[in-house]
């Protein structure tokens, strides 16, 4: 995030020079229509990408440029769940434990902003997001009782839950996207308010590939990919089945711009 802020304010600073220089004299704000980077904007935005910052700027009498960060506040969803052993599936048993899903997400953006008339709110919007893979992230929040020795096998042949030597494990599943995402909308809003302040309204979608499931094995020490059949149990893939077919992630914003100059 760090070096998402320090790209968005290096960019607004190459623009205020821009403008030291391209500003016709007597002209407080210069002809939006007629000059390119004469004006500057931030806005700050709500939406289901989370709270986000951007500054943008116009390019010509119908395309403006747009670049910031969002960020979405990490929240929760708590949930019971059964699970089996090895040795429980060869007793006919099952345990359950509580899962905690978590969805959080960062991300950069690029946006090109194309207004069909001049003096239009009316925008088609095309760019990307770069940022979080994982937005989904799984685990139980409580210890998960094997015997030593025991453990759940998801995968081929690779163990995810390992009894520790307090004989507890950990189970860490998350849902992984592309970290680069495709971005088409339309809005109505100008980038650039004619005025110091107005309000824009953004409905697109992301496309972030087609999801899967990644799970932490212990014994390689890294995220390997879940597959249907893995666990043998018909509602888990079930689950798989709808994740994957959740390809784009819909976005709705609402921003507040105030022209810097």
């Amino acid at each position: 995030m760090r070096k998402f802020l320090q790209l968005t304010l290096l960019l607004a600073s190459l623009l205020t020079t821009n403008h030291t220089f391209a500003q016709p004299a007597g002209t407080p704000y210069g002809d939006q229509d007629e000059m390119m980077f004469n004006h500057l904007d931030i806005g700050l935005e709500l939406g289901t990408t989370g709270i986000g910052l951007e500054v943008a700027m116009p390019c010509t009498k119908h395309v403006a440029l747009r670049t910031g960060f969002s960020i979405m506040p990490p929240f929760s969803y708590s949930t019971d769940i059964d699970f089996k052993t090895n040795k429980d599936k060869r007793e006919g048993t099952e345990h359950n434990v509580n899962v905690k899903a978590k969805l959080h997400m960062v991300d950069w953006k690029l946006l090109a902003d194309y207004y069909p008339t001049s003096k239009g709110t009316f925008h088609l919007t095309a760019g990307f997001f770069l940022g979080t893979n994982f937005p989904v992230r799984m685990k139980n929040t409580e210890d998960i009782d094997v015997e030593e020795g025991e453990g759940l096998e998801i995968g081929k042949n690779r163990t995810f839950i390992r009894p520790y030597p307090d004989e507890h494990g950990i189970v860490k599943l998350n849902m992984a996207t592309n970290k680069f995402k495709p971005y088409l909308g339309i809005g109505f809003g100008r980038a650039i308010p004619k005025r110091r302040v107005n309000c824009a309204f953004d409905l697109g979608a992301q496309f972030w590939g087609k999801p899967c499931l990644k799970a932490y094995s212990y014994d390689e020490e890294e995220w390997v990919k879940v597959l249907k059949g893995d666990v043998g149990e018909d509602d888990f893939d079930d689950a798989l089945d709808i994740i994957k077919k959740i390809v784009v992630y819909p976005v709705l914003s609402i921003r507040v711009n105030f022209r810097a100059f």
